[in-house]
């Protein structure tokens, strides 16, 4: 485990818990949502600055609608939720957060890395020169899956980001851990859009983008209307291609997720996982 150094020590977590796991230890889709409800409840219970990172897409959304079924069931305080705005979102991305964020009554605070320019052309830095961590935001990651890819799958719930001299100390919170990418999809039809679209019918899960229910538009729904286009992940509108014709939850889920952003080698994600990466 990472130093606990300028860490707050009234911080008592299992940073192993989840350790050696998988999605097969958690089966059905159901007993997937009772452990995300027990690690979400623990940490907005046990951390006095929780905040809730949401992309917009359906990991994240689904991380996000967890932590707000806890904190009404529980009467907690609602975390706010920060949106990293790398510049490069789908525009259908960014209005679907204004949306849920209204709908769900949610505090979005943008993140926004305005002035890095500065800062380069301050220190005459270069491509590859380091910007030390002083000078950086501190963010937190919420919503990342072992299935993901084979550098997600020794994380923990409870994951230890302590080293200052790499990024402002915090604890990632990861309670979707035990979701694979067919999991997620069906927690979605299953509860999520029952739960937050009036009369939506039981059962139905759309079969291509116009097959909605009658009186159901794609505003309605807290999917991004790209995943019903084809794409299986959402990084970046310059750097991700749609992985088939068909909507993401009726597509080939045991190839990889991943595979539509170009930035994806296993290397590469290491690195970026070292320097805060979600």
């Amino acid at each position: 485990m990472a130093s606990r150094q300028q860490f707050p020590d009234y911080v008592e977590v299992d940073y192993e818990a989840g350790a050696g796991e998988d999605p097969e230890d958690y089966p059905g889709t159901a007993r997937k949502i009772e452990k995300a409800i027990e690690v979400v409840h623990e940490g907005l219970t046990e951390y006095e600055r929780p905040a809730v990172m949401w992309t917009g897409g359906k990991d994240s959304t689904l991380t996000l609608y967890l932590v707000k079924e806890v904190v009404e069931e529980y009467d907690l305080e609602t975390p706010p939720t920060v949106f990293i705005d790398h510049f490069q979102h789908f525009d259908e991305l960014l209005s679907f957060v204004d949306r849920w964020a209204d709908r769900w009554d949610q505090e979005v605070l943008f993140a926004r890395n305005d002035d890095v320019g500065d800062y380069v052309d301050a220190h005459d830095l270069g491509p590859g020169d380091e910007i030390p961590v002083a000078e950086l935001s501190e963010h937190n990651r919420h919503h990342i899956r072992w299935d993901e890819q084979e550098g997600r799958a020794d994380e923990t719930f409870f994951s230890s980001r302590h080293d200052p001299e790499v990024y402002p100390p915090h604890d990632r919170i990861q309670p979707i851990l035990q979701f694979a990418e067919a999991d997620v999809w069906d927690a979605f039809w299953s509860y999520v859009v029952p739960e937050s679209v009036p009369d939506y019918p039981e059962g139905h899960v759309p079969q291509d983008y116009d097959d909605l229910p009658d009186g159901v538009t794609h505003a309605d729904l807290p999917i991004s209307p790209k995943y019903f286009e084809g794409y299986r992940s959402l990084g970046s509108e310059i750097s991700t291609e749609r992985s088939d014709q068909k909507p993401a939850w009726l597509q080939d889920l045991s190839t990889e997720e991943r595979a539509g952003r170009a930035q994806d080698k296993e290397d590469l994600m290491e690195r970026l996982r070292d320097l805060g990466y979600m």
